[in-house]
């Protein structure tokens, strides 16, 4: 695909955007060489080296920023499957120890919260990658978009207002909790053994800026772009050398995108095919698109429509749980 004709700043940006997207998967792999295990993990709970069985040659999945194993964390009280998580690492590997220490403060952090609709962190394990990886519970049910995709005709009106209280309720523990998502897509919310909503991958975005110090788009895209706030793709400030970076505003706008894909069945931007795509469109002001018929009606589309406004003007979490429970069925 070329890049589109337009003022040499576009150019630039989306030339840098086609870079990172044809960025060989092998690239993004690092040497697991390097500090011993009792320096990364040093001073933090929830280690579980040494619990977690059943890896495989090869992930069993592969996320927008990691590798995914599905494995068993035996317990005394018996086997529970687990979604071992390896964040992958761009360029050298040369600062491995700062980055697993900071991967562990957050983990202590993730390690506290509790919720129905947050998916909970087990803890931290090694010998997945570079760095420590996550472990949470396996939701055999998937993401919220495979889910869609396969029962959204089944799936009653009530059914789908319960679905958005139940993320929009998931995201307000987070922000009450001082815990930005930033990515929030139907790739990183899951449906667990109950069919409830549960949000997952909150704050790894911020972590992963933090440890590559690039833009949003270019550290933490990982297919989310359908979801994610126009402010988070704006060129860096020269002057400021500051770069979009994820906030309360940006779950927000992520929000109104998966109330849109909740009632519709399709994905933001579904018309168009590739996320380059959908990248131009953004960078172009365009919104996703009404669908057409009765599946979204008019207060349903002014909510989704007041997510997308400015980041300013946006409704907080705590007005948009109010005015998706008073939704009439």
């Amino acid at each position: 695909m070329s890049e589109p004709d337009g003022p040499a700043s576009t150019r630039s940006w989306f030339g840098a955007i086609l870079d990172i997207i044809r960025l060989p998967l092998t690239s993004l792999w690092t040497s697991q060489a390097g500090y011993p295990a009792e320096r990364l993990t040093e001073g933090y709970s929830g280690i579980l080296t040494g619990q977690i069985e059943g890896k495989g040659p090869y992930p069993t999945a592969y996320g927008g920023y990691c590798d995914v194993w599905k494995c068993s964390w035996i317990k005394n009280s018996g086997p529970i499957e687990v979604a071992v998580k390896s964040i992958r690492v761009h360029g050298n590997d040369g600062d491995r120890e700062g980055k697993s220490k900071r991967l562990s403060a957050a983990i202590d952090i993730w390690l506290r919260l509790n919720h129905d609709n947050v998916i909970p962190v087990f803890g931290m394990t090694l010998g997945f990658g570079p760095l420590l990886a996550v472990v949470c519970p396996w939701m055999k049910n998937g993401t919220l978009t495979r889910y869609l995709e396969h029962n959204h005709a089944n799936i009653t009106a009530s059914a789908r207002k319960d679905m958005l209280l139940q993320v929009i309720s998931g995201l307000r523990y987070l922000h009450d909790h001082s815990v930005i998502h930033g990515s929030l897509s139907g790739s990183n919310i899951f449906i667990d053994d109950r069919g409830r909503a549960c949000v997952a991958d909150f704050g790894m975005a911020a972590l992963l800026m933090e440890f590559s110090s690039e833009t949003y788009f270019s550290s933490s895209i990982g297919g989310a772009v359908r979801w994610i706030g126009p402010e988070l793709f704006q060129l860096p400030d020269k002057s400021s050398n500051s770069v979009g970076f994820p906030s309360t505003p940006g779950d927000v706008y992520s929000f109104g995108c998966i109330m849109l894909q909740v009632l519709s069945g399709k994905v933001p931007y579904h018309y168009f095919h590739r996320d380059t795509q959908v990248f131009f469109a953004i960078s172009t002001g365009a919104k996703p698109v009404r669908p057409d018929g009765s599946c979204i009606n008019d207060t349903q589309w002014g909510i989704i429509q007041r997510c997308w406004l400015s980041a300013e003007q946006r409704p907080s979490v705590e007005t948009l749980h109010t005015l998706i429970n008073e939704l009439d069925v």
